[in-house]
């Protein structure tokens, strides 16, 4: 990006991409580490026992996305949050029985999940084959393992399990309304309203409105990926009508959304819980 001088604006990134600061900016989501640390603050509000810490498993994929979680060990040591298992699987693994029967013989009070499609159902599927779904809760990553999608591919088996989400789903912000219109008018039919769809809205409205101000800063005949860039750099406050909190860029800025959302599968339809 730095070498064509063209920004990118993207729906999901590791820190790694973001730091130092460069050519790479965030629309919505905040990252996959920030998403964990989320999840670690969900637990830590929700665990009812008082005589000792909670204790967590971390599953996923042996890359950047599946080892995210490993960047907020800090934040795991500053709660008292114990972590009782870390186990990464290639990516075209397909049987997850090995990494969730060791997070239940270590006693996991939670486990998380930190890979994406088509990961998700086969984890789902090894944990009902061993007993676990259920008795163990297991938190999702909701950037790159997208809740509609799983409750479609994996049905009953989703009934229960928490996903942490960057964005805020609520059909009544006007964010989403906006989205919900502009869909419809684009494909003519019912609109539907789908996490995955929030990850390409974001970067779609972020975009347009860094075009625009790079236009009206120089002049539409001299609009550069650079000028984009330090439209980018202006954001302050920009306000994505409730599905994140306010957008704000800057030379040692990128990330995009700065809350994460819990989310649990109740009667088969996601379901905001905090």
């Amino acid at each position: 990006a730095e070498r064509a001088q063209v920004p990118i604006i993207g729906m999901n990134a590791e820190p790694n991409i973001l730091y130092p600061p460069g050519w790479v900016y965030l629309a919505f989501p905040t990252t996959n580490t920030d998403l964990f640390v989320g999840a670690l603050t969900w637990i830590k509000q929700n665990f009812k026992e008082t005589t000792r810490p909670p204790k967590v498993a971390i599953i996923g994929w042996n890359n950047a996305l599946g080892m995210s979680p490993l960047m907020a060990k800090k934040y795991w040591e500053d709660l008292k949050i114990e972590i009782v298992t870390v186990d990464f699987l290639p990516v075209v693994a397909t049987d997850w029985s090995t990494p969730l029967i060791k997070a239940r013989d270590a006693r996991a009070d939670f486990i998380f999940v930190s890979a994406s499609h088509p990961a998700s159902e086969f984890v789902l599927r090894d944990a009902e084959r061993t007993g676990i779904r259920g008795k163990i809760p297991i938190i999702m990553n909701g950037i790159s393992v997208q809740v509609d999608d799983t409750i479609d591919a994996a049905g009953p088996l989703t009934e229960g399990i928490y996903w942490i989400i960057p964005w805020n789903l609520s059909p009544d912000l006007p964010g989403i309304k906006e989205f919900m219109e502009a869909q419809q008018k684009v494909t003519g039919k019912e609109p539907r309203l789908r996490s995955s769809s929030i990850h390409e809205w974001g970067p779609l409205i972020i975009g347009s409105e860094a075009i625009k101000r790079a236009i009206k800063n120089v002049g539409v005949e001299k609009v550069t990926g650079a000028e984009v860039k330090k439209a980018l750099d202006s954001f302050k406050d920009f306000d994505t009508g409730g599905i994140t909190p306010p957008i704000t860029y800057g030379p040692d800025n990128r990330r995009g959304g700065s809350a994460v959302w819990a989310y649990q599968v109740k009667s088969g339809k996601r379901t905001l819980i905090s």
